[in-house]
C-alpha cells in the first residue's frame, strides 16, 4: 500500500500507525451546523467494516466553530482527525 505523509506538514503521518486501508477526507469550510451528523452517519457505517479507517476533517479557516465541533466528536470517533488551517485557501490547496 502507498501512504501519503504528512509528518512533515501536520505533525502527523497514518502510515507510522496500523496499517489504514481507508482514509475518508472531508474538507469543510464553515459546517458547524452539519459536520456532526455527517460525522456520524460515516462512523455508524464504517464501524460494521472489518478494514481500518480514519476520518480526516480539513477545516479551511472557517469562520464558525466547525473546528471545535469536530474536536468535540474526536473523543467519541475513532480515529478521526482535524487538520486545522487557520486562514482559508479554498478548493485545490
Amino acid at each position: 500500500m502507498n501512504y501519503i505523509c504528512l509528518c512533515k506538514r501536520y505533525g502527523y503521518c497514518s502510515s507510522h500507525e496500523s496499517a489504514m486501508y481507508l482514509s475518508i477526507i472531508i474538507p469543510a469550510y464553515n459546517e458547524q451546523d452539519r459536520i456532526g451528523a455527517t460525522l456520524e452517519s460515516i462512523d455508524a457505517y464504517m464501524r460494521e467494516k472489518k478494514y481500518e479507517y480514519e476520518v480526516i476533517v480539513v477545516n479551511d479557516g472557517s469562520t464558525d466553530r466547525t473546528a471545535e465541533v469536530v474536536a468535540v466528536f474526536s473523543k467519541k470517533i475513532r480515529n478521526l482527525r482535524l487538520i486545522d488551517n487557520k486562514k482559508n485557501h479554498g478548493k485545490g490547496w
